[in-house]
This record gives C-alpha cells, sequence and structure tokens, in this order.
C-alpha cells in the first residue's frame, strides 16, 4: 500500500491538522530505493527518522498501519526523540509478523518474478477479495482507483519489485518479538485503535498487550 491508505483520516483531520503522509517503499511506491538500501525493521525505522530530520519535522504524532504499525514500533524504540505520541492501528506484532493468511508472501514474494506474477492475478476483483489478499483486511472492497495505486506499481516498475522483494526477505516475527520488550522505554500518550472483526489477521488481544508495555497507552475498538 501507499499514502492512499490515509485518504479519509487526512481529509478529516486537515482543517486542523497538519497531516504528511509520505510514500514508504513498501510496495505501493513508484520512485525506487538506492541499490543496498536497508529493508529491515530498524533500517526502515532509521528511514523515517532520517524524512523527520530531512523534513523538519519535530514533535509528531506518528499513526501507522499494518507493516508500518511494525516499523513504528522500532522508530519509538530507537529514535523516539521527535516523536510526541504513536498511534497504531491494526498492525504487525509480537510473533504475528507476517500474518498467517499472507504468510505465502514469504515464498512466491521473495523474488521480483514473483511478484510480478502476483501483481498481474490483483488485477481481478475476486482475487482482492479473498483471504489471502486484502479480503481480510477490509469490511467493503477498495475501489478501483485506489487499488490501481496500490498494486500499479508491483506491475509497472522493476525497482518497486526489487524494493519489495528485499523488504519480503527481511520479513520474520524476530523482528517484532525482539522489539516488543523495549517499547517499554518510550513513556509519551500511545493510541491504539483497534477493529474487533478483523481478529484472524491483526489479533484484538495483541492490541491490549501492547498497551501493557507502553506506560501511557490505550486501547480504542471500532465496530465498524
Amino acid at each position: 500500500a501507499n499514502a492512499d491508505v490515509w485518504r479519509g483520516v487526512v481529509s478529516d483531520l486537515a482543517s486542523d491538522h497538519r497531516c504528511v503522509a509520505p510514500d514508504w517503499p513498501l510496495g505501493g511506491h513508484r520512485l525506487g530505493m538506492r541499490p543496498g538500501t536497508d529493508f529491515s525493521l530498524p533500517g526502515i525505522a532509521r528511514m523515517v527518522e532520517r524524512f523527520l530530520v530531512a523534513a523538519e519535522l519535530d514533535q509528531v504524532v506518528l499513526v501507522a498501519n499494518d507493516t508500518g504499525g511494525a516499523v513504528a514500533q522500532y522508530v519509538v524504540a530507537a529514535h523516539p526523540q521527535r516523536i510526541a505520541g504513536l498511534v497504531l492501528t491494526p498492525c504487525d506484532a509480537f510473533d504475528n509478523f507476517p500474518p498467517p493468511p499472507i504468510r505465502h508472501l514469504r515464498l512466491i514474494g521473495r523474488t521480483p518474478w514473483g511478484l510480478w506474477l502476483l501483481a498481474q492475478t490483483l488485477r481481478w476483483r475476486f482475487v482482492q477479495r479473498l483471504p489471502i489478499a486484502f479480503g481480510l483486511l477490509t469490511e467493503r472492497p477498495i475501489p478501483a482507483a485506489i487499488m490501481r495505486s496500490y498494486t500499479g506499481p508491483l506491475r509497472d516498475y522493476a525497482s518497486t519489485r526489487r524494493d519489495f522483494a528485499a523488504l519480503v526477505r527481511h520479513i520474520h516475527p524476530r523482528y517484532t518479538i525482539d522489539v516488543a520488550p523495549r517499547l517499554a522505554s518510550y513513556r509519551r500518550p500511545v493510541l491504539l485503535v483497534w477493529a474487533r472483526e478483523r481478529r484472524r489477521f491483526f489479533p484484538l488481544d495483541h492490541a491490549h498487550r501492547l498497551a501493557a508495555i507502553f506506560p501511557d497507552a490505550r486501547v480504542e475498538i471500532i465496530e465498524d
């Protein structure tokens, strides 16, 4: 995915907040990264920190979803200086990286050609709604234009496939297990906004477990 994930949130908040929604190199991006880029979770967390420095953003509320939530955990554990608050929506945590419904990505997504094949299948609406695709991540189908925004770069750009394959090769629960106890060092406010229905993908129990680790955290459940 890319910054279009936040299109509704940004349109609502932008009247009284400054909202910055970058396209991180997580598979829905169009600008390839330099060869040799570190796509481990600690490496992407360093990207976030360097971005905040370069953009002169300080005391921000970092909001993250899905894989980005795992990245954000590393940001507040290793680079908390510019983060005034954290919001995590359903995301990878503990041993759930990646979640079971998409663990096939660790095989088919390790190579650019495998990702090209995967991107071709995602042209079809019925594939998009499968549990092994976007089906368990959404209550309603994703609009066609947004789906093209998410999946088109994998079809169109060899650099996107190269980057995402590098990311997939680094996906392993050792990262999320390692960072979990370190979250106790982040003492600023944390909000965990979770969906009850998607517990099969990102368990609601993980929101409560994370809230128990952070010194100042609360859980809000969204029913729809």
